[in-house]
């Protein structure tokens, strides 16, 4: 099982590494936009972060992976690439991933059937991972896209366990899933805040409390799984092959931490055969407050016996 998780500057990609990250994904900046980006991020999200590399970052970030043996993969997944006079956005983005692969990314992160096919048809073939936006929730869809010779899926957050155990038993082709952070919506399909240039900070609305007509405020849309500590071993027992942390928009500081957590369960769980759940999630003051409260991503509780 690979620990795969985000990197936002050669900072950031050095102390992932050092945490424990066998795989790091991360995006160019890109002089075609000036808010936005090919890789389903804003250059800078609303919070100041830049959310892509320079390319002196990038380079240094790939030779640093490399030097510690962690395959770099390339973050080029915009849901879909518009038409344009002249084909301005579709050249440019087969521009920015042949760009990526010159730099030394050993993988690629696509999230549409269009894109997928128009690097094909451009002649290239390194090897792809079918993004989270493909929302593989089906055999089916898995079948065709093995079809488009990806070698990996990221199924989507709201997958159970029985769910994606019939999906890993179905193929050959890499099964990804997602341990941390998760979401309320499908991905793609959210209509409230993406970090993808907006120029106002609202939080995060769908974790927010409403209220109705002066009634106590409460979370009605709230339905995000955020943990996977302890469902680490059956996962790996299971066979996943990739575990993907979240946070190319979120303070480095706080994501080397959960890294660190992630690959501290694995490594425990492969040296002992058990987990110390206690002594694990201590080493981050707030996880025990904030997530042992049913947030399990893989486990029965009723936010997962909710999903339709």
């Amino acid at each position: 099982m690979k620990l795969k998780v985000p990197v936002n500057s050669y900072e950031a990609a050095v102390k992932q590494i050092e945490a424990g990250a066998d795989e790091i994904y991360m995006g160019l900046e890109d002089a075609h936009f000036t808010r936005m980006s090919y890789s389903a991020r804003a250059q800078i999200v609303s919070s100041g972060i830049h959310s892509n590399l320079t390319e002196d970052e990038f380079v240094k970030s790939v030779e640093y992976a490399h030097s510690k043996n962690v395959i770099v993969n390339f973050t080029a997944n915009c849901q879909h690439v518009t038409k344009s006079e002249y084909d301005f956005y579709r050249k440019g983005y087969i521009e920015y991933v042949r760009h990526g692969i010159a730099l030394g990314a050993d993988a690629l992160i696509i999230a549409d059937i269009g894109n997928l096919i128009a690097l094909r048809k451009n002649g290239i073939e390194t090897p792809v991972i079918a993004g989270s936006y493909f929302n593989c929730f089906n055999r089916e869809t898995i079948h065709f896209l093995k079809q488009l010779h990806v070698f990996r899926v990221c199924v989507p957050d709201q997958v159970t366990y029985s769910e994606i155990k019939a999906l890993k038993e179905s193929t050959d082709l890499e099964i990804e899933i997602f341990a941390g952070y998760g979401c309320s919506n499908i991905a793609g399909m959210c209509k409230f805040y993406h970090n993808s240039g907006e120029t106002i900070h609202i939080g995060v609305p769908c974790r927010a409390k409403f209220s109705r007509n002066g009634q106590e405020s409460i979370n009605i849309l709230d339905a995000c799984p955020d943990c996977a500590i302890c469902s680490i071993p059956k996962l790996y027992d299971l066979g996943i092959d990739s575990l993907k942390l979240i946070g190319r928009e979120m303070p480095i500081e706080e994501v080397v931490q959960v890294t660190r957590m992630y690959h501290t369960t694995i490594k425990q769980y492969i040296a002992t055969g058990t987990l110390n759940k206690n002594e694990i999630i201590s080493s981050i003051s707030w996880w025990e407050d904030s997530m042992c409260c049913e947030r399990c991503k893989y486990e029965d509780t009723p936010l997962t016996r909710s999903y339709i």
